[in-house]
């Protein structure tokens, strides 16, 4: 992902117009020290991501009625395993109602999802869908417009 940049500048008395480079959402702070000599100012720059997340997945789950409860927990174990996903950014289980649920996942690019859906969660899920679920998972690739 491409990193964007902005001009910053700082308006301190006569070192108003001072100017540097500062990532977008990153916090800055300023440090000022008088020498002897000369009056320096230097920049410490925090960097935080803009939207790492450009593309997710969101996945429905309708489960049979006599098995959420075990949907539940699978969803609740599957935790660990998307921890270790080193290209999964964020990952979600939900309950949307009494039988449906949901996984949303981002990732940095194509290739965190496809390992994503190359990875444990989704063999395991795909290898118990037809004891848990209705009908097979709804798996729908999307893309992140917007993230805070």
């Amino acid at each position: 992902m491409p990193k964007y940049w902005r001009m910053v500048t700082l308006g301190v008395g006569r070192y108003q117009g001072a100017w540097g480079l500062m990532h977008p959402g990153s916090t800055a702070t300023f440090r000022y020290e008088k020498r002897p000599s000369r009056f320096s100012v230097s920049a410490i720059f925090l960097p935080t991501t803009m939207a790492d997340e450009q593309t997710a997945l969101l996945a429905r789950l309708h489960a049979k009625p006599n098995k959420v409860e075990a949907v539940r927990r699978f969803l609740e174990e599957a935790l660990p395993l998307a921890e270790d996903e080193e290209e999964t950014l964020s990952w979600y289980a939900l309950q949307i109602d009494d039988t449906t649920f949901g996984i949303f996942d981002t990732f940095a690019g194509e290739d965190g999802r496809q390992a994503h859906l190359d990875g444990e969660i989704a063999t395991a899920l795909m290898e118990r869908a037809d004891e848990l679920l209705e009908e097979p998972p709804q798996i729908e690739h999307v893309d992140v417009l917007a993230a805070k």
